[in-house]
Parts: structure tokens; C-alpha cells; sequence
């Protein structure tokens, strides 16, 4: 690219103490405008950048994409490849956790030990291992053309500096080896702002930004600068203290000034760790733990903050502040929640259905969308990591997927979590944030694969909430099911007939294959699939107190006859409780399955 229409140019003088980086402030641009740029230096000329100027007024759209939790070891960063070719992004949100600081193969993807490792080897502590580390990551040829390519809005979470920091400690720090916490914190943040377009410095790194009349964002800091520490024991009192903090005293001061102040028609913040309540409890005796046990394994949220988080709602809600969404990075997932104050389903005599309606959202007071990882592990590549074989770390994280906001008939049909809208448990990829004037759209994109280097990308689902209406207005299928059938048959799945409804019972294949396990639609549950040459298994979860006989059958057209399987040598079936109202269902053929056939499980 030629510079024939020179804006602004300028001399910079860096040296080794900014680690010999560039960032250069440019004042005096105009708004709403595409600017390119480079750098040139004596030794070469940098790649040409492009970036966009944030409307001063009269905006009717934006487009963010929202991203956290980038692990170099844990994949190929092709969800930033897949941004960059998006050529209608006003700027990329990213939410935290843009390095790890663990050593080598520390946390990690075994399958990509020899592509993909950190430098420095080891943890990093020192102010030089957390600028080679940022280095690192930078020379990503993926994570460049991102960054090449928008202006990216960033804020840190812990691993900037240690996992499950707080203000004045982390959870990955240990002061007899590691030495101060104080100053390696400094070193990590001092870091960051050298490698990172940031417009501030130090430690404060909460800050607002306004894209015309139609939007206000609210970077906030939840980690480093008023953090408590973390008490991980939901029975201890202190954690419910009036006085327990996640932004520290100044910090939420500054941001209900800036809520009430704000007159921009949407309000976006933009917040490390979970706002909205979630509740795990009801898994405690499935992984073997109490409620109790399981459920204080998730405090690292706002969820071990509550005193504070249940002021903020009440704030938003007696201030009358409309149309806010919470963005959020950090659990390496996908979530989409109504907020709403104390949902504590764990406890007999809550409330909650008194003052929330999650049939129609009323009493909600703004929405939360959670981005997934770009690679870092999410609930199946956990599993993985404590010994379950990549079949059964689908499987279980596809039947918790499935049974995290639905009604527990052992419960009394209880949902633990009616405000959750739409969780998914393993897929990486972003969110595209599309704001106008009447709603605010997330679209959720995940990418095909993080160990492929030429992964491709699907929209998953798409969320929205009206103007002036807090909520999401349906509950939306998790797609624990369909996850698993792709990762296990991605080149083999018939994708053409998803949208058919081959036993004609008015639900598509697809929807059959999501909503097996639902007791309302149980009788009608069933799927059409292609199978692969050879052996196959496929695992699937149902609801066990359906009142149905299940079938297994396959054709050689989706136009023809269909077969039942027979208990011989080339079909077996075997049946595993999950919980008292699941079931996960392995079928696994031989001999005559060819890739030509089609694969249906029908219950009656």
C-alpha cells in the first residue's frame, strides 16, 4: 500500500526500557473514519495497520467482537484470523487473560507440545519473562492480522500477572520461591501496558469510552485494583459480608457515576469474571462432592462477591438505567443470562420466582452475554485433564450442558438456573456484538477446531435484547448433542438434512437431536446422522423417566426404507445413568455400517 494522504507522521525514540515497543497517542483525527498506518524504523518497515475512529454522533450501528482467554499452548488462535477477514468491526473488546503465565507444557494442550510453546520455558515472574512471554504471543501470525486490522479495547484478568490474583495476592504465587507479590504484579502490569494499545497506565485500567449517541463502554477492572481476597467456602459468613468488595471503593463509586451520567442509548460493560449467579450445586453428587463442596468451587466470580454485586443490581434497578449488557470473558464458555438479583436456588426458601418470571423475564434488570476462549480449556478439555478419556470429556460436559438449566424432576422440578438463557460447554471461538437503536445482537462464532491451524468458523447462535426490554426473550436449546455428534463425525455428518423431519412428527432432525432429553418432546425423539467407514460409536444422552421404547435403525437413503438394528455382532447398546432423569446411551456398529448409511435413534 502506497501513503500518498499523509494525516499524521512523527519520530518515536524507544529503547530497552519499554523492551524497545512503539506506542504512539495520535490526537486530531476524525470520527467514524478508516485510518492506515505503519512504522518504519532502520532496520525495515512494519506490516500496514488499519484502524477506525469511534463515531462522535448520529451512529445507527456497531459491531464489536468481544474475545478473552487466548492460551498460545492450547490452540492455534484462529478465531482471530476469522475477525481480521471481518471487514465491519468498529473494534475488537478484549476481555482479559491475553497471556499465560505458566511454564511450558504448564497448561497446555499435549497434542500441540512440540507446535506450540512458551517462551521463556518456565513460569514467568521477572519483568523480562513477562515482556518475552507478551513477545510470545504477539508474533502470532493470527493474533498480528487481528490486531493489524482494528482497534482492539483491552483490559487484564489474572493470568496478566497470576491465576486468581487479588489486590494483594494470587493463587499461583508463592512468596518463598517466587519472591514479592507486589513486585511481580508490577512487573506483569508494567508489561502489559508496554505490549498492549492501551490508553492508560499503572495500575487503574478501568476507563470509559463513548461511540456517539449510541453507545457508552465501561472497562472495569474486577481483578487487580480493589479485589479482596477470595473466600472459597460458600458456609463461611465473610463471604456474604455488606462490605466484601470485587471493584474496591473507588472504583464502584466511578462506575454509578458513570451509569447515571451516561445519556448514550446502550450500556455496555465490559467485566472480566461471571456478573450473573450460577449455580453447580446440583452436580455435587455426580462428581462426588456435597452441594455445598462443589458450589464453593466457583467463588472466583462475583458469585463470591455477592453483598456488592446485589448493590450494583439494586442501583441499576432503582436508578431506573435502561438497556445495559454485561460482557464478559474469563470461564472459557459460552453464556447468555438475564440478570437478576439473588437467584440462590441451593436454598429452600428463596424467592426468586417471586420476583422474576423466567418464562417472560420480568423483573430482570439488564442481559450478560459470556464470550467463549479463543483456545484456553473449557469444560471438556478439563475433564480431559483429570483422566477422562476426549469421548467421555464430551460426553460429561454435554450431559452437565444439558442439565444446567432445566428443570431436576428429583429436585421437585426444580431449575437451578431459570435466569441462564443459553450456556455452551465446549466450543471455542467469539462474540459479535451488533448494537442499533432498537437491540443489542450476539452472535456466537466458534471456530471448527484449535489444534487445526486452518480451523474454519460457524455461527452457533444468535441472542438479542430489545431496547428498553431487559431480557432474553426464550430460553434457547444448549447444544450439548449436536456438539458431540461433530466432534466425533465432523466430515461425516449429513449437515443438508438437519432441517428435515424424517418421521414426519413435526420437529426437524435437528431440533429432535437437541431436545431429545426434554420429557415434552421424549416420545418424539430422534436423529438422522451419516456414519463413517467401519466402526463407529455414538453417544448421546435421553431422559430416563420418558415413558418410550427406543429404537436404532438405519438406511442407505433418507428416502428409504429404514431398518431396526438387531442385537448381533455388528450393534451393541450400552446404557449409563447419569442422574436420576439422564441416561447417556453408547451404540457402537460394525461389520455392514458403511458411509453411505444413515443412522436414526427413534423412541416410540
Amino acid at each position: 500500500m502506497e501513503f500518498t494522504s499523509i494525516t499524521r507522521t512523527g519520530i518515536f525514540t524507544t529503547d530497552a526500557n519499554r523492551d524497545f515497543t512503539v506506542k504512539v497517542p495520535v490526537d486530531g483525527l476524525n470520527p467514524a473514519t478508516v485510518y492506515y498506518y505503519r512504522f518504519i524504523a532502520p532496520t525495515g518497515q512494519s506490516m500496514v495497520g488499519r484502524t477506525r475512529t469511534a463515531p462522535a454522533a448520529g451512529v445507527s450501528a456497531l459491531k464489536f467482537a468481544v474475545v478473552s482467554c487466548v492460551n498460545y499452548e492450547a490452540g492455534f488462535f484462529s478465531g482471530f484470523r476469522h475477525i481480521a477477514e471481518m471487514d465491519d468491526i468498529d473494534a475488537v473488546i478484549h476481555l482479559g487473560d491475553s497471556i499465560y503465565e505458566y511454564g511450558r507444557g504448564g497448561y497446555s494442550n499435549p497434542i500441540l507440545a512440540q507446535q506450540r510453546q512458551h517462551f521463556p520455558p518456565h513460569e514467568i515472574v521477572t519483568l523480562g519473562d513477562y515482556r518475552e512471554r507478551h513477545a510470545n504471543y504477539a508474533l502470532d501470525k493470527d493474533l498480528m492480522m487481528a490486531r493489524a486490522s482494528f482497534p482492539f479495547i483491552m483490559i487484564w484478568d489474572d493470568h496478566e500477572v497470576a491465576n486468581n490474583g487479588w489486590k494483594d495476592g494470587a493463587e499461583n504465587h508463592d512468596e518463598t520461591t517466587e519472591g514479592d507479590y507486589t513486585t511481580r504484579k508490577a512487573n506483569g502490569v508494567r508489561a502489559f501496558h508496554e505490549w498492549n494499545p492501551t490508553s492508560v497506565d499503572g495500575l487503574r485500567i478501568y476507563r470509559a469510552l463513548k461511540f456517539g449517541n449510541l453507545v457508552d463502554l465501561f472497562m472495569i477492572d474486577t481483578r487487580h485494583i480493589g479485589r479482596q481476597r477470595q473466600i472459597n467456602d460458600i458456609t463461611e459468613p465473610a463471604l456474604f459480608a455488606a462490605d466484601r468488595t470485587i471493584l474496591g471503593p473507588t472504583q464502584k463509586q466511578w462506575l454509578k457515576d458513570q451509569l447515571t451520567a451516561s445519556t448514550a442509548k446502550w450500556k455496555l460493560i465490559g467485566n472480566q469474571v461471571h456478573f450473573s449467579e450460577v449455580n453447580y450445586w446440583w452436580a455435587g453428587p455426580a462428581v462426588g462432592q456435597t452441594p455445598q463442596e462443589l458450589e464453593s468451587t466457583f467463588l472466583d466470580a462475583w458469585d463470591g462477591y455477592p453483598a456488592e454485586r446485589t448493590e450494583l443490581i439494586q442501583f441499576i434497578q432503582n436508578g431506573g438505567i435502561q438497556n445495559l449488557v454485561f460482557l464478559t470473558g474469563d470461564s472459557h464458555t459460552s453464556w447468555a443470562f438475564d440478570v437478576v438479583d439473588k437467584v440462590d436456588t441451593l436454598n429452600p426458601a428463596s424467592d426468586l420466582l417471586t420476583r422474576y418470571n423466567p418464562s417472560t423475564g420480568d423483573g430482570a434488570v439488564a442481559v450478560e452475554f459470556g464470550t467463549p476462549s479463543i483456545t484456553s480449556a473449557n469444560f471438556d478439555e478439563i475433564f480431559i485433564g483429570q483422566g477422562q478419556s476426549p469421548e467421555q470429556a464430551i460426553a460429561t460436559a454435554a450431559g452437565f450442558e444439558v442439565q444446567i438449566n432445566n428443570p431436576i424432576q428429583a429436585l421437585g422440578g426444580l431449575n437451578p438456573n431459570p435466569h441462564l438463557k443459553y450456556v455452551d460447554l465446549d466450543r471455542h471461538g467469539f462474540i459479535i456484538l451488533t448494537v442499533t437503536e432498537s437491540e443489542t445482537k450476539a452472535d456466537f462464532y466458534y471456530v471448527s477446531n484449535v489444534v487445526d491451524p486452518n480451523a474454519s468458523v460457524e455461527l452457533g447462535k444468535s441472542l438479542s435484547v430489545a431496547a428498553g426490554a431487559p431480557r432474553i426473550p426464550t430460553t434457547h436449546a444448549n447444544d450439548g448433542f449436536s456438539n458431540w455428534i461433530s466432534a466425533r463425525l465432523t466430515s461425516h455428518r449429513n449437515d443438508q438434512d438437519q432441517d428435515l423431519d424424517i418421521d414426519q412428527d413435526g420437529l426437524s432432525n435437528y431440533e429432535e437431536f437437541l431436545y431429545g432429553t426434554n420429557p415434552a418432546v421424549a416420545d418424539k425423539a430422534s436423529v438422522s446422522i451419516r456414519v463413517e467407514n467401519g466402526a463407529v460409536t455414538i453417544s448421546y444422552f435421553r431422559n430416563s423417566t420418558a415413558n418410550a421404547q427406543w429404537s436404532y435403525q438405519t438406511a442407505s437413503s433418507l428416502n428409504g426404507s429404514w431398518t431396526t438394528l438387531a442385537e448381533v455382532s455388528d450393534y451393541s447398546l450400552e446404557v449409563t445413568p447419569v442422574s436420576t432423569e439422564l441416561e447417556k446411551v453408547t451404540v457402537t456398529m460394525s461389520g455392514q455400517i458403511d458411509s453411505t448409511q444413515f443412522f436414526r435413534i427413534v423412541a416410540r
